[in-house]
């Protein structure tokens, strides 16, 4: 073999080697990189902020109905007052409406014509229909007589329960009224309820202070037994609408003082509303011949940022009643 065959045979061979190495040379792995270490934050010590309570927003009214059966001339509640303070009642919309001297007739025309709300009511003289028991959402009562009235909006809220006192010495209907022998029997009607939407309780309180009294310290009787059931009734924290005629005009300063426990316990919607009728706006009118003070809705905790006296003549007459209806809108 001469020398060119031997060098192209032996270039042959060692291409064929390096072919068959690259083949079979597998490639070096590549090292994957060390994972970083997990560290822990640090707590946050700030907890987080807790949702904003809902609160509870409604329209309280206090409204002296004037028996059915105080037929001053021009004013009966059948023929002129009962159409124009269902108008008034349907445009004011009031969430809740304490009624006093509401007689079985009138009770039973607001609820034919209003019948969103329910109706939580007791008559002054506690007498009983024979047989029945003694209940708040059904009137059992023998007489036509004055009630006492809480309406509520059925929707909006739920009844939890109900109690009422008598202004006596023992707070029963027939127990003695501090010896005053002027006075007739007056009822105050309490009610728990429960806001739907916020689900906050609250007390509604409908009361009738002695129109008449032969003695000075009978309606601080009414004031002093008003305050003890709140305190009893009612948590420290609890809100409590305070609604009524208390026969105490506030443009009086006699009557102020004698108001003052209650006042410094549940304050003033007229004075505590940013928009106001005023402390001094007449509630008692008797028909044009009266400008006292006498109706009230009082608050704790609880603001007002509104109170109204219904006074306008523009829902059929002047006069509803001998009083003006009275609203306030209430947070709490």
């Amino acid at each position: 073999m001469n020398t060119r065959k031997w060098q192209i045979c032996l270039l042959s061979a060692f291409l064929a080697v390096a072919a068959v190495s690259c083949v079979d040379k597998k490639p070096e792995p590549v090292p994957e990189p060390e994972p970083e270490p997990v560290v822990n934050p640090e707590p946050d010590p700030t907890p987080p902020p807790a949702p904003e309570p809902v609160k509870t927003t409604l329209r309280i009214m206090q409204f002296n109905i004037l028996q059915s059966t105080s037929e001053t001339a021009g004013h009966e509640w059948t023929a002129v007052r009962k159409a124009p303070s269902i108008k008034m009642l349907q445009e004011t919309a009031p969430d809740i409406i304490c009624l006093e001297e509401a007689r079985r007739l009138q009770c039973d025309d607001l609820k034919s014509a209003l019948p969103e709300y329910t109706q939580i009511r007791f008559a002054k003289d506690g007498v009983l229909k024979d047989g029945l028991q003694e209940s708040f959402t059904t009137d059992n009562f023998k007489n036509g007589g004055q009630r006492n009235v809480v309406m509520f909006k059925t929707d909006r809220f739920e009844y939890l329960d109900a109690g009422r006192f008598w202004f006596s010495v023992d707070g029963t209907a027939s127990g003695n009224r501090f010896d005053d022998d002027a006075t007739t029997q007056k009822l105050t009607l309490f009610v728990h309820l429960k806001d739907k939407v916020s689900g906050k309780d609250f007390r509604v309180y409908c009361t009738h202070f002695f129109a008449k009294c032969n003695k000075e310290e009978t309606r601080a009787n009414c004031v002093r037994m008003s305050l003890e059931s709140m305190q009893k009734e009612a948590k420290e924290n609890e809100t409590v609408l305070f609604c009524g005629d208390l026969n105490l005009d506030y443009k009086n300063a006699e009557a102020r003082n004698t108001l003052k426990p209650l006042l410094d316990y549940a304050g003033s919607a007229a004075l505590l509303a940013k928009e106001s009728s005023g402390a001094e706006t007449t509630t008692y009118n008797k028909f044009g011949t009266s400008t006292k003070v006498l109706d009230y809705i009082l608050l704790r905790n609880a603001s007002a940022p509104v109170y109204k006296v219904v006074d306008e003549d523009k829902y059929g007459t002047r006069y509803v009643s001998d009083h003006y209806p009275l609203y306030a809108d209430v947070e709490f």
